[in-house]
């Protein structure tokens, strides 16, 4: 799933829920012009950075697990662009507006 930041600074990609029996968690990725980083909500709280930050384009097998994990879900899903934008093949403008 994709949102928006209301300031439109961010881009979140959120893996599907992790439904656990005292909370829902979801993992997700960041998206920020030239940069993106692993982030965590735990139930209603909101989401908190986890990860050191990374800049876009991607290197290949440089990524830690937990944030490849992240991305290789995304593409399991054909409507995500989230490839494409750390890919730098899609702009971080054009993906607020896809």
């Amino acid at each position: 799933m994709k949102t928006i930041g209301s300031d439109n600074t961010y881009i979140d990609y959120w893996q599907d829920d992790v439904a656990t029996p005292l909370l829902k968690t979801q993992y997700g990725i960041r998206v920020r012009e030239g940069r993106f980083s692993a982030i965590i909500k735990v139930g209603a709280e909101q989401p908190k950075v986890v990860s050191e930050i990374y800049p876009i384009p991607i290197k290949p097998r440089t990524l830690p697990t937990l944030i490849s994990t992240i991305i290789n879900h995304h593409v399991l899903h054909p409507n995500s662009d989230l490839i494409e934008v750390l890919k730098g093949e899609e702009s971080f403008h054009e993906a607020l507006t896809n």
